[in-house]
């Protein structure tokens, strides 16, 4: 339950609001213009005719005072409770709905009647309600004068006075134009807040570099951009995505994509604290599909464009993919090595792409995978091949219900975590950072793979040069993000 505890803050709440400004203004312009069409030819108009009464107790004024006492001021305002009960009594309603229908030859207009006392006083004021004026008119005064009869008839007074009629309404009372737009705006406005924040909150993936630090306490060793030929801009693309090369720094060498691994390359040289150089660095992923062999793969060309000298192998015994990647022959590679079948010599592909990157791939696919990379012969192998290389990459399997990943990690002097922007959920990262620290492997580095500059609309920087400084001293100089400059 703690990968889902809400960290939301004043903060957190102004970054959403600035971040989706203009949605939310559009939201709320558009809540506005609704109120403006609901206001103008959805909601019908409704005009309203009033006829204000005076209630007295009685009408022998030979014998009552024009002061009135106390004791009659409390009757009085009894009965004026009294005569509100009797203007919505089923008697006094049907005979006016009669004489609508008499007035009109017609019941197709709704009307609502409504009595209110004003404050402390014996004043009625009798309102009618309609879309159609005169009907408003016509039943404020026919209520009235039915009341009126009413009470003559039940309670044999004659105390009912008349201050105002109902008169012709000219203007519709409902709907208002102006409160109809707010309201709508307003509505507009929190909800898109509501859907932008829910939307923050319950994406449980990083999007930008920023996050991991924040959300995962780890530095982040690189930024990838995604790479647009592996997205349709290309013809033969959708339909063979699988015949387009992932080899990015020899292609185009100055593309933002090759600038991101040259930078990744530097960040690389001092990844980890208190060591010159990292010699044997393995690169993991939580789940399958993230990127991570295109990562090492153009990771160590790029490594000997710099002139080192680099070896890379497919540790991935499961599934392996590099030989596919550089389209080498996988008759021979790391297996036959570790079983005793082959010489180091033997397995290694030279030079591949006349880059200068050696390379062995993982043959054919074991049995028993962990035995073979717990055994001596793969420490040997690594110890060996850490003599001869200055940098030795290892491509594992994703390292989530796999004990092959923690078993190699346990050899490197620096493990790299890749995750795929938009796509690789926080929880799982979290598991798989767990996950190696129960064998005492520590990530030195988060690569945030296939990071989509323009659907985030990210800093200038990604799209063209990202340089980091990166130092052992402090955790913030570690941290290439908190060194990037634009170049």
């Amino acid at each position: 339950m703690e990968d889902f505890k809400f960290n939301i803050d004043a903060q957190a709440i102004l970054h959403i609001l600035l971040k989706y400004w203009l949605i939310i203004l559009i939201a709320a312009i558009a809540g506005g213009v609704l109120g403006w069409v609901f206001n103008k030819w959805i909601f019908a108009p409704v005009y309203e005719s009033t006829k204000t009464v005076f209630a007295w107790e009685s009408n022998d004024s030979e014998t009552k005072n024009l002061v009135a006492k106390i004791q009659d001021i409390d009757a009085n305002t009894r009965l004026v409770n009294d005569y509100k009960e009797i203007i919505a009594s089923r008697k006094v309603q049907k005979e006016v709905s009669e004489l609508v229908k008499q007035k009109f030859s017609a019941d197709k207009y709704k009307y609502k009647v409504n009595s209110d006392i004003q404050r402390n006083t014996r004043i009625i004021r009798i309102s009618a309600y309609c879309s159609n004026p005169a009907v408003a008119q016509f039943v404020a005064n026919a209520t009235a004068d039915v009341f009126i009869k009413t009470v003559q008839e039940i309670m044999n007074l004659r105390n009912i006075k008349i201050i105002d009629v109902a008169e012709l309404p000219e203007n519709p009372v409902k709907p208002q134009l102006l409160l109809n737009i707010i309201v709508g705006f307003m509505l507009g406005l929190l909800i898109a807040v509501a859907v932008t924040t829910a939307r923050e909150l319950l994406d449980w993936t990083i999007k930008i570099p920023e996050e991991i630090p924040d959300r995962l306490n780890k530095n982040v060793i690189g930024t990838i951009p995604e790479a647009p030929q592996l997205h349709g801009n290309k013809p033969d693309t959708k339909n063979n995505p699988s015949n387009v090369s992932r080899i990015f720094v020899t292609e185009n060498k100055q593309s933002a994509i090759a600038e991101a691994f040259k930078m990744l390359r530097t960040n690389i040289e001092f990844s980890i604290p208190g060591k010159k150089k990292s010699k044997i660095i393995m690169f993991t992923s939580t789940l399958p599909g993230e990127g991570k062999t295109t990562v090492i793969s153009n990771l160590a060309l790029s490594m000997c464009e710099s002139g080192k000298k680099v070896v890379l192998i497919d540790c991935d015994l499961r599934k392996p993919f590099i030989h596919k990647f550089f389209k080498v022959d996988n008759s021979n590679g790391i297996v036959p090595v570790l079983v005793g079948k082959a010489s180091v010599q033997d397995a290694v592909h030279k030079n591949v792409l006349n880059s200068g990157l050696d390379l062995i791939s993982s043959g054919p696919i074991p049995p028993n995978p962990t035995e073979l990379l717990m055994s001596d012969a793969y420490k040997q192998l690594l110890s060996e091949l850490s003599q001869s290389y200055d940098y030795v990459f290892i491509d594992t399997p994703p390292t989530l219900n796999m004990a092959d990943t923690a078993i190699i990690g346990s050899m490197v002097d620096a493990t790299m975590l890749v995750i795929t922007a938009g796509k690789t959920r926080i929880e799982l990262i979290k598991r798989c950072i767990r996950q190696l620290h129960q064998t005492n492997i520590e990530i030195s580095g988060v690569l945030l793979n296939r990071f989509n500059v323009e659907t985030v609309k990210y800093n200038y920087y990604y799209k063209y040069h990202y340089h980091a400084d990166y130092s052992s001293n402090t955790d913030k100089e570690n941290d290439p993000v908190e060194n990037a400059k634009i170049s």
